[in-house]
């Protein structure tokens, strides 16, 4: 799997030059393919676009700063609801983060719906989804490649949801309101969660809770049977 991934992504950096023009071609994906399928579930964190030199296919050193805290609490949550439907998690602090993903993220994967980087610290959603349209055979390529069982939408529903996967059928397993909007739905025997973006400002305890009551009240889980898999 990891071999027809990195064929799919030379592939779109040759059909997107101008990716490289005034900016960067962004690779993602997994860090850490055995790792990663290795985990149940698999968690895709689907987020709007690339700065700082990021490359997400790359290993991290340490988790550090907003984006990486939040992806580590939030597979977190999910993991752990998994195990214990009716158990709310404990929060964690930085010290317990950084102990419980040994330090980093290649445990997940991130796609950016935009591969071109910009370095733009603030995204346009009417730029994201130009390229979510632009790019939406090549995204779903992707992302049925890597394989996962959840797809969190970090603010980039209208790109999986009308674009990508705009075709599908969709069935909408839960929604709340409070302490934030987000949503559940199934797809493709896949949990999609319609969320905030990782670096959303909004408060990390409001964002862990809202996460939590929305898998809980919710009973998601119950709606998928997934089994690990060689890929």
């Amino acid at each position: 799997m990891k071999n027809k991934h990195d064929v799919l992504i030379q592939k779109w950096m040759e059909q997107r030059p101008e990716y490289d023009v005034k900016g960067e071609f962004c690779w993602d994906g997994p860090s850490d393919w055995k790792r990663w399928c290795n985990q149940l579930p698999r968690i895709l964190f689907l987020v709007k676009e690339p700065h700082g030199g990021y490359h997400p296919c790359e290993p991290i050193k340490s988790i550090s700063g907003p984006f990486q805290l939040n992806i580590a609490r939030w597979k977190y949550i999910i993991r752990d609801l998994y195990e214990h439907p009716d158990q709310c998690p404990k929060e964690l602090d930085e010290s317990d983060i950084k102990d419980k993903s040994q330090n980093n993220n290649d445990d997940i994967a991130i796609v950016e719906v935009k591969k071109k980087n910009e370095e733009w610290k603030r995204s346009d959603m009417k730029d994201i989804l130009g390229y979510a349209n632009r790019d939406q055979d090549l995204l779903r390529e992707q992302i049925d490649l890597i394989d996962p069982h959840i797809v969190l939408c970090a603010f980039t529903i209208d790109a999986y949801g009308d674009y990508i996967y705009g075709n599908d059928d969709w069935q909408l397993l839960h929604s709340i309101t409070e302490p934030k909007k987000a949503r559940c739905f199934k797809h493709m025997n896949r949990l999609v969660i319609d969320y905030y973006h990782v670096s959303n400002p909004s408060g990390v305890k409001l964002l862990f809770d809202a996460l939590c009551k929305l898998i809980m009240e919710g009973k998601v889980f119950s709606n998928f049977h997934w089994m690990k898999k060689i890929c």
